[in-house]
């Protein structure tokens, strides 16, 4: 699968994570990959997600504190980066939960 990405998603990755585009292209496989999805997640994550994923052909993956927003195309071995954002402020605790219990096992 391929993974192309637009304008607007290289613009948001810098503004808001500081990425360079190439950056950008070499973590995007990363995170369609690794992030959780809303399948992944519970409780307010799970319904945050599942609220980006509303429109059909969305993808949305929860990977560090960002979302990343995909979109299917009609070209099945393609995938569309569309945006970037952060989680907000009230999720990024849900989202590190995990992490400081599994280090504490």
């Amino acid at each position: 699968m391929r993974i192309e990405l637009t304008e607007h998603a290289v613009e948001r990755a810098r503004q808001r994570l500081g990425w360079s585009e190439g950056a950008l292209a070499r973590m995007t496989d990363r995170v369609l990959y690794f992030g959780l999805g809303a399948a992944q997640t519970t409780g307010a994550l799970r319904r945050y997600l599942q609220q980006r994923e509303r429109d059909d052909g969305v993808i949305a993956r929860s990977y560090g504190e960002h979302i990343f927003v995909f979109r299917r195309t009609p070209a099945p071995e393609v995938m569309l980066l569309v945006t970037v954002f952060q989680l907000p402020r009230g999720l990024r605790r849900t989202i590190r939960r995990p992490r400081a219990q599994a280090c504490a096992a």
